[in-house]
Order: C-alpha cells, then structure tokens, then sequence
C-alpha cells in the first residue's frame, strides 16, 4: 500500500484530504462486502449452534455499515454515537463467545436474553405506570396494557432478585464487560482492550451531550487552523474501527463453531486490509505533524 498511499498527495507536496476519504472508505466497504458473505457463511454452516449470537453479530456489522456511510457524509459527531453502539454490543458479543464451557455459555446467554430483558420490562412497566397515572402521554389505554399487573411483576421479580439484579447491571456494563475480558488470557484482541475502552468513553462524551463532548465539537468548530488535518484523522478513527471490530466478529464466530481454516482465511484478510488502513493513518499523521498539527 506503500505507493498507493503515496499517491494521496498532490504533486506540490500537498495531502488531497478527499482522496484519502475515497481510498480508506473504499477499502473499508470491499472489506464489509466480503466479511457480510463471511459471516452469512459461517451462520448458514451453524444455525442451530450460533442461532442465539448471531443478532449481536448483525447488528454490529449493521451499525457498523451505518457509522462507514455517516463519515462519508462528514457527520462526524452523529458517527461517534452509533459508533458507541457498535463498541457496547462487541463487548457483548465477546463476553458471551469466549466462555470457556458449554454451561458458562448458558448461563451468559440466560443472563442476556432472559434476566437482563425481565430486569428492563420491570424498569419500563413502572415508567409507563408513572406516565399513565399522570395523565402524560397520548393512547393512555394501548401503555395501561404493558403495565404489569401485580402478579407478573411478583414473579419476574422473584426471577430476578433485586441484589442479582444490581450484580448483573454491573457485570453487564461496558467497563465491567472489559474487566471480565482483561482477565482472559486467551483472549487475542484484534483491536487493544485499553484502546477499545478510550474510544467508549469518547464517543459516550459525544453520546451524553455532556461538557466534555460539547467542548470537543466546539473546539473544532472554533479552531479552523489544522482543521482538515483532524476531520480526516477523526474518519481514520471511525472507519478504521467498525471495520476491525467487524473482522473480530466474523473471527470470533469462525472460532466458536470450531472452524479453523475460515478463522486464518478472514485473519489473513484482515491483516491486509489492516496494512492498508494503516498506512494511509500513518501518512495522514506524518503529514499532520510536519504541519505543526497535533
């Protein structure tokens, strides 16, 4: 990718900030193009085995495809919220596929589809009780019918203590999500745990609204020296991650159903077009930095 990434450049020494959009985005939609097929394979191959995993798994690579087309469109700051998604339901994923037994495997799948979904429709039937009694909110009768009467409520409660559910709000947050995959050595990252968990928090800044994401828009909004310079990087970012995070789960999968042979082929390909991506990164980044940009 050497000269190709070198072909990003005018011949007066000048990076062409569209070009290097067009040729990672490029590479990062042949790279969905082939891990959708990939995927697909690998589900139709194990059906009844991954049948439980396989949703996480779609909607990553769904979000993932949505974050790709909003940096194309330049809505940076709209790609970072979806992007926090995508980094939330990967963790999900991998906490569930790396479980070491058959009886663990249960267990994390019990929690995701059954403890934590009676957890929330006990937190929703109480909110809409609220609204309904209130008087605040329109069709008042079609919400009275998903409240809980006494018993449901007594019973997924009985499901679900209220100290379990406090321990699975926790195991099930992101950071705890994070701790619990630090401690697996087995595990093989595809990108860093540490880095996984700085891009969370930054697209959770962006996400929430709060002082620190508004200030970043702001800051960048505010500050046109060397602006191009971190849109680009900022597009790096993003398409360089949903597209890695969306091999580690076309990678996780092949390892779960036991299936060594495509698990090289999608991690040879991977290694490519992580090659690719990388040296347009570096070239933007030295570019950057010979320009005096942070």
């Amino acid at each position: 990718m050497e000269c190709g990434s070198r072909s990003i450049i005018h011949m007066e020494g000048q990076l062409d900030f569209e070009k290097v959009r067009v040729t990672a985005f490029n590479i990062s939609a042949k790279a969905f193009e082939y891990l959708v097929d990939e995927v697909q394979s690998i589900f139709d191959a194990n059906a009844e085995i991954i049948d439980d995993i396989f949703p996480l798994a779609k909607f990553i690579i769904d979000r993932s495809s949505t974050v790709a087309l909003l940096v194309q469109q330049d809505k940076l700051w709209d790609a970072e919220i979806i992007f926090r998604s995508v980094l939330e339901v990967l963790s999900k994923f991998l906490i569930i596929t790396t479980q070491k037994d058959e009886a663990q495997l249960k267990i994390k799948l019990n929690e995701f589809w059954s403890q934590i979904s009676d957890m929330e429709y006990l937190r929703y039937s109480a909110a809409v009780e609220k609204l309904v009694k209130h008087g605040n909110m329109n069709d008042i009768d079609t919400f009275k019918k998903t409240i809980l009467t006494d018993e449901e409520r007594s019973e997924l409660e009985s499901k679900v203590p209220k100290d379990k559910r406090k321990l699975l709000s926790n195991d099930w947050s992101f950071n705890g999500i994070i701790l619990s995959l630090e401690k697996n050595k087995d595990l093989n990252p595809l990108i860093a745990l540490e880095v996984l968990q700085f891009f969370w928090k930054m697209a959770s800044h962006v996400a929430h609204g709060d002082k620190v994401g508004l200030n970043a828009i702001r800051l960048r909004d505010n500050v046109p020296n060397g602006r191009e310079f971190r849109d680009v990087t900022q597009f790096l970012k993003l398409i360089k991650a949903v597209t890695t995070s969306c091999y580690w789960v076309a990678v996780q999968l092949a390892l779960f159903v036991k299936d060594a042979e495509k698990q090289t082929t999608i991690t040879k390909h991977f290694l490519d077009t992580n090659m690719d991506l990388t040296a347009i990164h570096l070239l933007v980044s030295q570019e950057a930095k010979k320009h005096g940009i942070d």
